[in-house]
């Protein structure tokens, strides 16, 4: 039961702080695009956020899902360097990326008064023009406070990574590999899904 708990923690504590990451970022969104928004009273902001918030945790879990469905091997297997290390890599390269995604659709805004979808790929690869690539230097310069945003939430996240990894795995010397520490993980999951 110990070990379920350590584990849940941890993972928990991520995630909190992931929605924390999340939230900055369409608070920065929402003062970004303020002139493009009917944002003028504070029942608005307050309903974007706790709107919002819905939205990031299921989005979070999505993206963590495999990371999440990881941590319930026993712990002796997650303390492994390798392991570890892979779940480390995991956990930050996804949520980098769709981080990444976050800030780009504070500037891509403005121009489409749209979230951004799956036809920002078009841009990419070329079917809506071959702009993209020669205007990124431009969109550096001109964006910066947006990527000095993403630059801190990453520097942040990897900090947060890092610091809970180590408090985990002070928890974990003192425990014991029990059946029961696979068995709790797998049955609070069948009951979620109920």
């Amino acid at each position: 039961m110990k070990e379920f708990k350590v584990r849940s923690g941890f993972i928990l504590r991520l995630l909190l702080w992931l929605l924390l990451m999340y939230t900055i970022c369409r608070i920065g969104f929402a003062i970004y695009n303020y002139s493009d928004l009917d944002m003028h009273s504070s029942q608005t902001w307050i309903s974007v956020i706790l709107y919002g918030l819905r939205f990031d945790i299921s989005s979070i879990i999505l993206i963590n899902i495999f990371f999440i469905l990881l941590h319930l091997l026993p712990v002796r297997y997650l303390i492994n360097r390798r392991v570890s290390i892979f779940l480390q890599f995991l956990f930050l390269t996804f949520n980098i990326f769709f981080i990444f995604l976050n800030c780009i659709d504070i500037v891509y805004f403005p121009f489409v008064l749209k979230r951004m979808q799956s036809d920002v790929v078009l841009f990419v690869n070329g079917q809506k023009g071959n702009e993209l690539f020669n205007l990124l230097p431009t969109f550096f310069i001109q964006y910066l406070p947006v990527w000095l945003l993403f630059g801190a939430i990453t520097y942040i996240l990897v900090r947060v990574y890092k610091h809970e990894f180590k408090k985990f795995l002070n928890r974990t010397e003192e425990i014991k590999f029990t059946y029961h520490s696979v068995i709790y993980p797998f049955l609070v999951a069948g009951l979620s899904i109920i």
